[in-house]
């Protein structure tokens, strides 16, 4: 009997390699996840050999010149690759003109406006693809008709655009087939042993949650659960292969109390073998007790990158039109009192730019974080318009105004791109309440928010002003911010200058949200990343210089000298070990006390406070990776360990 020649099928998921050696980089989940599901069928093990599977970002027509007769190409888009892809299809395309090009992912927008920008894509996968890749496949093997085939696009025999039927997703995912267990990556890692690799781990799909500005709730479907077994031998699997960073593609990590269970085997998976060495996911937004726990029990391991506690806005507003409800601020003071208590760090998100945020109700919500306790991070991200979101519609952009600006997509903490290929980044920079400028001073403020309060450069004077003078952490952010718009010859001003400048970059379209300093590394940073390492170079000169901003508060002459000894004395630097300062005040206890959520009187009693730095830091290369990339969320860049000694 004559056998039949395979038909190749290869998939593509390539992303940006992470860190200044561009040597860690991910396993290709969301692919590994298609051809796994799919070649347990046995037509498709039959009729179709999987060619390979496309991870770097290599050059185009060199990866195109390494296929083997393709039949099928299939892409998995995110906003990181999207371009890419689009390049990778066209030349794709014009070199073997009967490739059936596929496009799937979250980048893939649910009409057929793709099909129709780029006649080198065939066939769009909207949503999960699991079933619709096999159908597919299944289909185009025997000649079947695409539109029986759910959640899909394609091209009618008049070339014309159409889509199936839409259809909601409700398949178990107890039986799925794991990528790594089935051995679908094990070659691939054998033959890249230049690379370190990361790993997802999915232990839930779906989300419960409706959040306007998100795709993951608009599919609205029941959270489903993969195997508790299959997920413990995945486990097993990354320690085997010495995959040192996993991220967790879970929307609700701690939602169900096996996921306790699931952070004991991560432990001890750690404990046995080293690895993981780091595992980061999404948490429930409403199973405190679940997520505290299993942070309490990563840190431990030295495995957490910290807890979100995150709200997007504070504005009622807003949280209307995105749907969203947020805990009361006595219940997250607990909880960041709590996570203190406990060594474990807990920061919080807000997004720029979402309809109702104003300038004023924008600097109150960061104001109410910082009221609430939450001076380690306050993460602040810029609006992007999902393709699959609610606000993402072409309605809620009409009704809300939205104007975006189509900007660079950099990841940060990577050299800077070389590909031929840009991506792209569309953020919202204004709308029916907030205009070009106001985003853009809103911006500037929560950089200076970042710089001087969550690393910490004034923290110690904004937190001594809110609770013994009333005045507002907003207040006095917002008055340092005009002080530097006023003194922009000073080193603060100068680095705000530099900033106010790439803001109008941006909103020209003509620049990222990166900034980079040889200083610090061949990598890229964010701005109040920069914002902070810049002003580091100067650091005793940028405290003389804003000396007259922090006088016009009344502070008395001695306490005033002793808070600026005792906030010098904990931020960490190149060459600097700690040292101990005479102090008349117990600035040590009263600090503490306040970041357990105890405030007490400050005392007035003469002492001796000695900071220490474990780790003395000789360049300035090492110090900004491992204190302000590396331990941003956890403030590694100021010194916990004080001893008090009293006189």
């Amino acid at each position: 009997m004559k056998t039949t020649e395979k038909k190749n099928i290869y998939l593509v998921q390539v992303d940006l390699a992470y860190g200044e050696d561009d040597k860690a980089v991910y396993l290709p989940y969301a692919v590994g996840l298609l051809a796994a599901y799919a070649w347990q069928d046995a037509f498709i093990r039959e009729h179709y050999r999987l060619g390979g599977l496309l991870f770097t970002r290599n050059d185009i027509e060199q990866a195109i010149g390494a296929l083997e007769k393709p039949y099928l190409v299939g892409f998995s888009n995110y906003v990181w690759n999207f371009e890419y892809n689009k390049r990778f299809a066209e030349c794709l395309k014009e070199r073997f003109p009967d490739c059936i090009v596929v496009f799937g992912g979250h980048n893939v927008p649910p009409d057929t406006s793709l099909l129709e920008q780029c006649p080198y894509i065939d066939i769009l996968v909207h949503g999960e693809g699991e079933d619709a890749f096999k159908n597919l496949l299944t289909a185009l093997g025997k000649g079947g008709s695409l539109a029986e085939i759910p959640n899909i696009s394609f091209r009618d025999k008049t070339t014309n655009p159409v889509s199936s039927p839409r259809v909601a997703i409700s398949r178990p995912l107890e039986n799925d087939p794991s990528p790594y267990l089935s051995g679908l990556f094990d070659s691939l890692i054998e033959q890249n042993s230049q690379y370190t690799f990361c790993a997802i781990l999915e232990t839930s799909r779906d989300c419960p949650y409706l959040c306007a500005f998100c795709d993951w709730g608009q599919l609205r479907a029941k959270t489903r659960r993969y195997s508790k077994r299959q997920v413990e031998e995945e486990i097993e699997w990354f320690a085997r292969h010495k995959i040192e960073y996993v991220w967790g593609a879970d929307p609700n990590f701690g939602m169900f109390d096996d996921d306790m269970e699931i952070a004991g085997v991560l432990v001890e998976a750690k404990r046995r073998t080293g690895y993981p060495k780091v595992f980061n996911v999404n948490y429930s937004k409403t199973k405190a007790e679940n997520v505290f726990y299993i942070n309490k029990l990563l840190n431990e391991a030295k495995m957490s990158r910290g807890v979100p506690l995150s709200f997007q806005s504070f504005s009622p507003e807003v949280l209307k039109n995105i749907r969203r409800d947020n805990m009361s601020i006595q219940k997250l003071s607990s909880l960041i009192a709590r996570y203190n208590e406990a060594g474990v760090t807990a920061y919080s998100e807000l997004i720029i730019g979402l309809p109702g945020e104003t300038y004023e109700s924008f600097c109150r919500g960061i104001g109410i974080l910082l009221e609430a306790g939450q001076h380690k991070t306050v993460n602040i991200y810029s609006f992007e318009l999902l393709c699959n979101s609610s606000l993402g519609s072409p309605e809620s952009v009409k009704k809300y105004q939205f104007e975006t600006v189509r900007i660079p997509l950099v990841r940060l903490h990577c050299a800077p791109q070389s590909e031929d290929v840009t991506e792209y980044s569309n953020i919202v920079v204004s709308n029916y309440s907030m205009n070009r400028e106001s985003w853009k001073r809103s911006s500037l403020f929560y950089n200076s928010i970042q710089c001087f309060h969550n690393f910490g450069l004034l923290r110690c004077f904004a937190i001594y002003l809110f609770y013994e003078s009333g005045v507002k952490y907003e207040s006095f952010y917002q008055q340092l911010q005009k002080w530097m718009e006023r003194h922009e010859n000073s080193v603060c001003g100068q680095i705000y200058k530099k900033l106010n400048a790439c803001y109008n970059d941006v909103l020209s379209g003509n620049g990222g949200l990166f900034y980079s300093n040889p200083v610090f590394g061949h990598i890229v940073w964010s701005y109040s990343e920069a914002m902070y390492l810049d002003i580091m170079l100067d650091f005793e000169l940028f405290y003389e210089e804003v000396e007259p901003f922090l006088k016009t508060f009344g502070l008395g002459e001695a306490l005033y000298g002793d808070l600026l000894k005792f906030q010098k004395s904990i931020i960490k630097r190149p060459n600097f070990g700690g040292q101990t300062v005479r102090l008349g005040y117990d600035f040590a206890g009263y600090f503490r006390n306040i970041y357990l959520n105890d405030k007490k009187d400050l005392v007035k009693r003469a002492n001796l406070a000695r900071t220490r730095d474990p780790k003395s830091w000789d360049n300035w290369i090492d110090y900004a990776r491992e204190n302000v990339w590396w331990g941003r969320n956890e403030n590694r860049n100021i010194i916990t360990e004080i001893e008090t000694e009293y006189m």
